[in-house]
């Protein structure tokens, strides 16, 4: 596993579990499961009553603290606020009735630089309107370019703005062609699977040099490049995919009738015309989108982060008494990452697809985004033994099953085998 996140990122956003989309680069930690302890140390002596508000507040000061962190280190990314907030506002009013126990939960997505004090740094508890609080989950996209990934902890979603570029291409090229599994996504999805080792090189920046339309950075702020090597991306969209570019589509993004940033040098495929093409692109766009973002919420609403950190309380209280500390640690961590882990992610296919279909989502929207992301697994040299996400085709069975109305457990996914590959399919459509 490959990483870009500050020490200090990484342990905030692993502390109290990150649940991420895809275990590559930037946002997928393996050691996150040894931040729990120091926080089980700090609050392990408090009685169980006064232990579940702090534990609460804990929790909220850690998102604050990882999207000020998030926020200082990269550039923020606001080219496709409009798509998110509307899926937004479609979703928020729904949360209620699939998530009771959430009670009324605001959305917003950053769409402009938060509060600032002169040259000094973002700070958790100064970010106005964007502080993440028991009642607003609070989604942001920065320019990051590790990794086709986003994660959640607790009351904050950060998006890779890659994962936000690929789809929109993605959404491009089946608008422009009429379907999937074509060759330019097997290009996309093998420039992603390599993302992570693009990034050592690029160092930090304080302004653009190229079109940076819808970055934004805090002025005199260094954040890391966004800019990835544009001969990497041409080479690997030149020379695999087998089709012909406009180059000038390396350099920009054309939608919602301007010209915005392309720091990862995606292309469109010669010929593509956005007066003929653009508003079927949007629109796929948006379906392939909401799925994704109905997962990461589906950890949020569910206190998945709290669950983590309360199995560690109760695993660690009982394991302290007959092993040695180490050892406890050990047991716990494993635990987290070959269970628990497991659990949490099939619970957020499930609650996702629920949130999904209540704002008009198809099965096909779900399937589309889960092809793309399994071609990104297959493209990768090694699998990655500790991915606690579902298989392809378990996701889309999982889908299917809560789209129909039938009762899915976690324990019926246990029971799905790998045999059933040969079922993998591209969506159709």
């Amino acid at each position: 596993m490959r990483a870009r996140l500050s020490q200090s990122l990484r342990a905030w956003v692993w502390g109290v579990v990150g649940s991420a989309l895809l275990t590559v680069g930037a946002w997928a930690i393996p050691d996150f499961s040894g931040a729990p302890f120091p926080i089980y140390e700090k609050l392990h002596n408090l009685p169980p009553a006064q232990r579940t508000p702090a534990v609460q507040k804990s929790l909220l000061e850690r998102s604050g603290e990882v999207l000020a962190a998030g926020l200082n280190r990269y550039a923020l990314d606001v080219r496709y606020a409009n798509t998110i907030q509307r899926i937004c506002a479609n979703l928020e009013p729904n949360l209620g009735s699939i998530f009771p126990q959430a009670g009324g939960i605001e959305l917003r997505f950053i769409e402009q630089m938060p509060p600032y004090r002169g040259s000094y740094p973002f700070q958790s508890n100064y970010l106005g309107r964007y502080t993440p609080t028991a009642e607003r989950l609070v989604l942001s996209s920065l320019a990051v370019n590790d990794s086709y990934n986003m994660f959640s902890l607790h009351r904050v979603i950060l998006i890779d703005s890659f994962l936000l570029d690929a789809l929109y291409r993605v959404a491009q090229y089946k608008a422009f062609t009429g379907n999937y599994d074509n060759p330019y996504e097997q290009a996309l999805a093998s420039y992603a699977a390599g993302l992570s080792s693009y990034a050592p090189a690029r160092g930090s920046v304080n302004k653009f040099s190229d079109i940076s339309t819808g970055l934004l950075v805090r002025p005199g702020a260094s954040v890391d490049n966004p800019y990835l090597p544009f001969n990497r991306s041409y080479n690997i969209f030149s020379t695999r995919s087998g089709l012909t570019w406009d180059q000038r589509s390396f350099h920009s993004i054309e939608r919602e009738g301007g010209r915005w940033a392309n720091p990862a040098h995606l292309p469109v495929p010669k010929g593509y015309d956005p007066n003929l093409y653009e508003r079927e692109a949007q629109r796929s766009f948006e379906r392939l989108l909401a799925p994704i973002l109905c997962h990461e919420i589906s950890h949020c609403l569910l206190e998945h982060a709290r669950q983590r950190l309360e199995k560690t309380f109760s695993l660690k209280t009982r394991l302290d008494r007959v092993m040695s500390a180490q050892e406890a640690n050990a047991q716990v961590r494993r635990y987290l990452n070959e269970n628990l882990s497991n659990q949490q992610e099939r619970e957020a296919d499930i609650y996702g697809a629920k949130l999904g279909r209540s704002i008009g989502l198809r099965v096909q929207d779900f399937e589309e985004g889960f092809w793309f992301l399994n071609l990104i697994e297959k493209s990768q040299s090694k699998v990655n033994v500790i991915d606690s996400h579902p298989q392809y085709i378990e996701r889309r069975r999982l889908v299917e099953q809560v789209y129909s109305g039938q009762d899915v457990s976690w324990a019926q996914t246990q029971h799905w085998s790998e045999r059933e590959s040969s079922l993998e399919s591209a969506p159709q459509g």
